[in-house]
Formats: C-alpha cells, sequence, structure tokens
C-alpha cells in the first residue's frame, strides 16, 4: 500500500530538517515501508497558523498526485524511536503519535471532505475530524489505546532537555495510562548534543477568545441534525482549498515540500 504522510508546518525550519532526515530511515528500515511521499504544508506570512488548512493543503497536492492507499497526519515536532508502526493495520487510528495526529484510508479522506479550516489556529480542529469519521461510519480506533502502541516512544522536539522522570510523568498524564503505553522522551535523551531553539506556540493557540471561538465552532457542528451535519462537512473542507497560488517543489522522489499564504489557497 501507498503511503502518504502530510505534515502542517510554520516557522520551524530546524523541525523539519529533523524530521526529513530521521522518518524516511524510520519507515524504510523499521516499518519496511518503500512506497511512501512525505508532504510538508509549509504556511509562510504572518496570519496565524491555520492548522486544518495545512493538513487540508498537504493532503489536497498528494490526492491530485494520486496513487496514494492511505494517508497519516503527523506533526512537525514529533519523530518516532521504536513501536511506532507506520503501517495500515486494518482500520484507521485517531491519536497516532499525537491527539491531532491520525492515520486512514484515501477513499475516508476524501469522504470526510478532510478538515475544517474554518477553525482559527489549532484546538477542536481535531476533535471535528474524528467527529466526522464518526459521523460518516469510517472504522478508527484511538492508536494511543491500541496494543500497537505499546512501549512505543516517540521524541518530542518541544521538549529539548527533560530528564526521563520529567517525560515519563509528562507522557502519562498526556496518554492517560502507564508505563507500557506510548511515552514521549527529549531531544537530548535520544540525540546528545543536538540543539534546537523551541518554537513558542502561543501565538496560534494559547488564545482564551481564540479557543473560544473554536470551541463554538464544534459544538455548533455537533448538535446539528444529522442531515444538516452531512450537508455541512460537505461544504467545509477540501473543497475550500484552491492550489493555483501554492508553491510546490520536489526536492527528492520521497519528499514534496508546499509553500503557501493562507489567504491564496482558501475558497471562501
Amino acid at each position: 500500500m501507498q503511503l502518504a504522510v502530510v505534515v502542517p508546518v510554520k516557522d520551524r525550519e530546524r523541525y523539519v530538517e529533523i524530521l526529513l532526515r530521521e522518518l524516511p530511515t524510520y519507515l524504510e528500515r523499521v516499518n519496511l515501508i518503500r512506497d511512501y511521499t512525505i508532504y510538508v504544508a509549509e504556511q509562510i506570512g504572518e496570519d496565524v497558523f491555520n492548522l486544518a488548512l495545512s493538513r487540508n493543503v498537504g493532503a489536497a497536492v498528494a490526492l491530485a498526485d494520486g496513487g496514494y492507499d492511505y494517508f497519516v497526519f503527523q506533526d512537525v515536532d514529533v519523530v518516532p524511536v521504536t513501536h511506532v508502526d507506520y503501517r495500515f493495520l486494518g482500520r484507521g487510528e485517531a491519536w497516532f503519535l499525537t491527539a491531532g495526529g491520525c492515520k486512514l484510508l484515501a477513499s475516508d479522506l476524501v469522504r470526510v471532505n478532510g478538515y475544517n479550516p474554518r477553525f482559527l489556529g489549532w484546538g477542536c480542529e481535531d476533535v471535528e475530524f474524528y467527529h466526522r469519521l464518526h459521523a460518516l461510519g469510517c472504522a478508527h480506533h484511538e492508536w494511543h489505546r491500541s496494543d500497537e502502541a505499546r512501549n512505543a516512544v516517540v521524541v518530542n522536539l518541544e521538549w529539548p532537555s527533560f530528564s526521563e522522570a520529567q517525560s515519563l510523568e509528562w507522557s502519562q498524564g498526556y496518554f492517560g495510562h502507564q508505563r507500557d503505553r506510548p511515552r514521549f522522551i527529549s531531544l537530548e535523551s535520544w540525540l546528545p548534543g543536538v540543539t534546537l531553539e523551541r518554537h513558542p506556540k502561543s501565538p496560534d493557540f494559547m488564545r482564551d477568545e481564540r479557543q473560544r471561538r473554536n470551541e463554538r465552532v464544534w459544538h455548533e457542528m455537533w448538535h446539528l441534525p444529522a442531515g444538516e451535519k452531512l450537508r455541512y462537512i460537505a461544504e467545509n473542507g477540501l473543497n475550500l482549498v484552491d492550489l493555483s497560488k501554492a508553491a510546490i517543489a520536489r526536492p527528492s522522489p520521497r519528499i514534496v515540500r508546499i509553500t503557501y499564504r493562507s489567504d491564496d489557497v482558501r475558497r471562501s
């Protein structure tokens, strides 16, 4: 099966460098995946980072390229180390690596019309997306609670120097379980001597008024009657992406870099 990995990003080139150096090796040597491409969708400009739109842009380019059986949506700040399987194992997976990550069939992605770009920054867009999968009957489960995730270890680039005890405590709180479940480790513990300037998330995420607005969008969608909900899903997603002004580069057969301004790729 052919895999497309979509990585949304803004202002994190050093993170991208690390991920693009490590992920292909992991896919090929650990998971024995040969048919894959990594799509990095990079929003430029001064607008607040729209995570849902960035995922849609990467997905739209991959769908236009054609041939992919399934997708993984992955945050740029996490890198697999061990016991993370990117192969498609029979049904979709929510919470793949992180709360917003997922693995799903290309046909299911098209069926649910991707993500809703009407969310601002990030927050709630992933919950709404998972609800789309449920509403349209697309089979999926929570990766972080599954047997596939036992003893998974993932580097969190947001933690340049967490101790092992700090990493374990934070991981248990994040994933809500004990030691045999997914665990984050710090960059320093994985690659001693490699430095990384932590990118602040606050401009795009930690603002109460934006989160309240996103919560309203999600709750309004949740409470729609079934027919209106399906119409809403059909009208708010991949169909709002316009790639005509996006810059698409292919630096290698396995890597596609897309750069865009949000206003240029978003249909009203």
